[in-house]
């Protein structure tokens, strides 16, 4: 007969209280608290190293494009205004396919019609690639683009006002004149070459970052599409940069979704990072080719 136990001998069995539970579930908050903001910091790092990288391609596709043209691509091709009807409106970003790996999309183009006529390119244009897209963008919808060709840059705040947005490389092919867009002495303006380029290139600004600008909401008119798309396909994915900082949000500006500044590509196929903090007349002068402005080493 197995021996009777009395209570005294019977082993205890003892839980959490409610204090040394609380106590635990502070401690884990406190510790999941401090490793989210290192956790967020980690992805950021890794999202700007994707969106460097990206921008480093499309540095090399631009000098394979420039090598083999003799001449940088045209931020736009014959760009569209008012009634001018002989505008085609594709990108500089639209050229550069064959040198990203891209030459069956580009096979799809046709390049002697507006970028997004129907029958092809109104497709071929809402194609999203990878490489046009910052990790670190929230918006999202087809053919986007977050970097844009910079065509040089505007001071509306200067005494007088400056107007320089037609000194940079990826310019339009056609002179935009307001006034008078079907002024029948409209000059052709070729494709800016590299040895236009008399700020040097690696002083020069070509891409930069201009991410989450909007879109054009699906329109299939040219002459209708806003000066700010962002469609990899379409010519006014270029930027006149308006500010005297970067990550304006009132200004047609450099723009990123990284901390502290932005990624941007110098004509030599240099990535750099302009920190939020960068001098204004600085950011001015890497905007023009040719502005003969003296400008500090290290950006």
């Amino acid at each position: 007969m197995k021996p009777f136990s009395s209570p005294a001998e019977t082993p205890l069995r003892r839980g959490f209280t409610l204090v040394e539970l609380l106590v635990v579930i502070g401690i884990i908050g406190l510790l999941i608290g401090l490793l989210l903001p290192a956790v967020q910091s980690a992805r950021e790092t890794s999202r700007r190293t994707a969106c460097g990288n990206n921008i480093k391609q499309m540095g090399l596709a631009l000098l394979s494009y420039e090598s083999g043209k003799r001449a940088f691509p045209p931020g736009s091709d014959a760009m569209p205004i008012a009634s001018a009807t002989n505008g085609r409106l594709h990108a500089w970003s639209s050229f550069i396919l064959p040198c990203i790996e891209q030459t069956n999309l580009a096979a799809r183009i046709d390049y002697t019609k507006v970028w997004n006529a129907p029958g092809g390119n109104d497709t071929a244009s809402d194609v999203v690639l990878p490489l046009y897209v910052c990790p670190s963008g929230m918006e999202r919808y087809p053919g986007k683009q977050d970097y844009a060709g910079v065509t040089g840059y505007s001071d509306s705040r200067s005494s007088p006002p400056r107007n320089f947005s037609e000194s940079g490389i990826l310019l339009p092919t056609m002179d935009l004149d307001m006034s008078n867009p079907d002024d029948p002495k409209k000059k052709y303006r070729p494709p800016v070459r590299a040895a236009q380029v008399t700020d040097g290139l690696s002083k020069t600004v070509l891409v930069a970052e201009a991410v989450d600008r909007g879109h054009d909401g699906g329109s299939t008119s040219a002459s209708a599409e806003a000066l700010q798309d962002s469609r990899w396909a379409c010519g006014t994915n270029v930027v006149c940069h308006n500010s005297r900082v970067v990550n304006d949000p009132n200004e047609q500006s450099f723009r990123s979704r990284h901390p502290g500044g932005v990624e941007c590509l110098f004509a030599d196929g240099r990535v750099s990072f302009l920190a939020e903090t960068i001098d204004g007349e600085v950011l001015f002068s890497i905007c023009t080719r040719n502005g003969g402005e003296t400008i500090p080493g290290g950006l």
